[in-house]
């Protein structure tokens, strides 16, 4: 049973006698609720090359950070309508579209979601997609800062 001053999810539902209840009702607890300061420290540190390669490049800033800030705030409203239809067992967002999302920009708020959602975090094959997009968005970066020698040398590579 829930305390005072506890939060509870539930679905709303319909009695027998046509009245409103709570169905499938669970206590939520804090740690599931919201992401950590570790979370927050894993963001900021894999944030910090992405962010310097697009200040290397000559976007305007709505193509920059402000993109970035934009695709992670949808992706991460992706996760939470996922999470509330996996709740309510409703029509689930494809786990494709929610790595297009990661894959556009979007990985900051798929992570943030991920932790303080407590959603997809512990699908093995769901996460290895999802950290070899972060990886691969390392790598670009990395490549950005070095004025694309890695990815001409991929190309010399591939043109022997």
């Amino acid at each position: 049973r829930p305390r005072t001053g506890e939060e509870v999810w539930f679905i709303s539902g319909i009695d027998p006698k046509g009245r409103p209840c709570a169905k499938r009702l669970t206590i939520a607890k804090a740690d599931k609720v919201r992401a950590g300061l570790g979370v927050w420290v894993l963001i900021c540190l894999l944030l910090v090359l992405p962010l310097c390669a697009l200040l290397w490049l000559p976007l305007p800033w709505w193509m920059g950070a402000g993109g970035l800030l934009l695709v992670s705030s949808i992706t991460y409203v992706m996760y939470a309508h996922d999470k509330q239809r996996a709740m309510s067992k409703g029509w689930r967002v494809p786990e494709s579209s929610l790595h297009l999302g990661e894959l556009l920009g979007g990985w900051p708020g798929a992570l943030l979601a991920q932790r303080g959602l407590r959603h997809k975090c512990s699908k093995p094959g769901y996460q290895v997609v999802f950290w070899a997009i972060v990886l691969l968005y390392q790598i670009a970066a990395v490549d950005v800062i070095l004025n694309q020698r890695l990815s001409r040398a991929v190309m010399q590579f591939l043109n022997r």
